[in-house]
């Protein structure tokens, strides 16, 4: 491969990636592999390889046309090459309740939970608050009693667990700290009669009324749930610490 051509071709690669980064911002997928305080650096980057791109494919009129290039400089296309292959193949997938025999979940604390978070949860109507919502306000309250018997308002994925009751189940969701690889697995239980014949990883809404799950000398929220629906998997299954 002459010099003139690689550059072409590193030019060409380097553009697609940034355009490839540029479309799942644009679109919102990106949220699918990182947290969304990442976007502006996702965003940035994209914009970046595109210009390098054009700096890149600039160069290339003033190349020997016949000057051979190492093989060395060839692995290093690939470096870049195939994540991005590997992007426009491999479509984007949540993870979901089958991650969880290996991931654990977390039923109280088990994620950075900051005082400033939590005021603002509490400032959050109890029908509103997210999975999340209540694990941090259980784990970082003194006094849980001041949250039971609020009405409950959450969605989430099914995941049984094992040796559970067949009167209960999790409803969960996965926290993004930084990206897709540090997910954590949050989840409350749910109390209902019919638990035992939802389908795993199915999302479902539930409503009901907050009670607490001591183990452990830990206190951790639990839903004695009214209502128990099925619904769609929303575009942004994950929450965000």
């Amino acid at each position: 491969m002459t010099e003139k051509a690689y550059r072409t071709l590193q030019a060409l690669t380097i553009g697609l990636f940034g355009f490839f980064l540029l479309v799942k911002v644009w679109d919102g997928r990106v949220l699918l592999y990182i947290n969304q305080r990442f976007i502006i650096l996702v965003l940035g980057a994209a914009l970046f390889m595109l210009l390098l791109s054009q700096v890149v494919f600039g160069e290339r009129e003033r190349l020997n046309s016949i000057k051979g290039k190492d093989h060395h400089g060839i692995f290093r296309l690939w470096v870049i090459a195939l994540p991005l292959i590997l992007g426009l193949v491999i479509p984007e997938r949540p993870l979901g309740a089958t991650a969880l025999p290996n991931r654990g979940i977390n039923t109280s604390s088990g994620l950075s939970i900051a005082q400033v978070d939590t005021f603002k949860v509490l400032d959050i109507s109890p029908e509103q608050r997210s999975i999340l919502d209540w694990i941090r306000i259980f784990s970082s309250s003194t006094d849980s009693q001041l949250y039971l018997d609020q009405k409950v308002d959450v969605t989430g994925f099914v995941y049984h667990a094992p040796n559970q009751p067949e009167d209960e189940f999790y409803v969960s969701r996965f926290a993004i700290t930084c990206c897709v690889a540090d997910a954590s697995a949050v989840g409350i239980v749910v109390s209902w009669k019919e638990a035992a014949a939802l389908p795993s990883n199915r999302w479902v809404r539930v409503r009901g009324i907050m009670r607490a799950l001591r183990a452990n000398n830990q206190v951790a929220p639990k839903i004695e749930a009214t209502l128990v629906e099925f619904v769609p998997e929303p575009e942004q299954p994950y929450l965000f610490p």
